[in-house]
């Protein structure tokens, strides 16, 4: 069974949860693999889950922003109001679950640029 961290080019498993999760979309320029010096990234599978999850944390923060239905939150002494802490929490709530989807899911694939062998 071929495991999800193996280059495409050369077959070899040189890629880790990390560097794989920081590998970057198709029309990105990849990581480097160790053993054959080619450009690995994630398919185009990643790239459909990447614009899905960053659409649906942009309505929300759309949505949050318009109706200002945030809460007030303490921080140190600091009172802050309105939507903002929902819109950062909900920003870097997609920004963790695509790393953690990169990095579990999906093969990696060659990149789609023209500029990167």
């Amino acid at each position: 069974m071929k495991s999800i961290y193996e280059c495409p080019h050369c077959g070899e498993k040189t890629f880790n949860p990390i560097t794989k999760a920081f590998a970057g979309q198709i029309n990105s320029k990849g990581r480097v693999c160790k053993n054959c010096g080619r450009h690995c990234c994630n398919g185009m599978g990643s790239t459909i889950f990447h614009t899905i999850t960053d659409l649906i944390a942009l309505f929300i923060s759309v949505y949050c922003y318009l109706t200002d239905t945030g809460t007030d939150i303490t921080i140190g002494g600091t009172t802050v109001r309105g939507a903002f802490p929902i819109i950062i929490v909900c920003i870097l709530a997609a920004f963790v679950l695509n790393k953690i989807f990169d990095a579990f899911f999906l093969p990696l694939t060659s990149p789609a640029r023209k500029d990167v062998f």
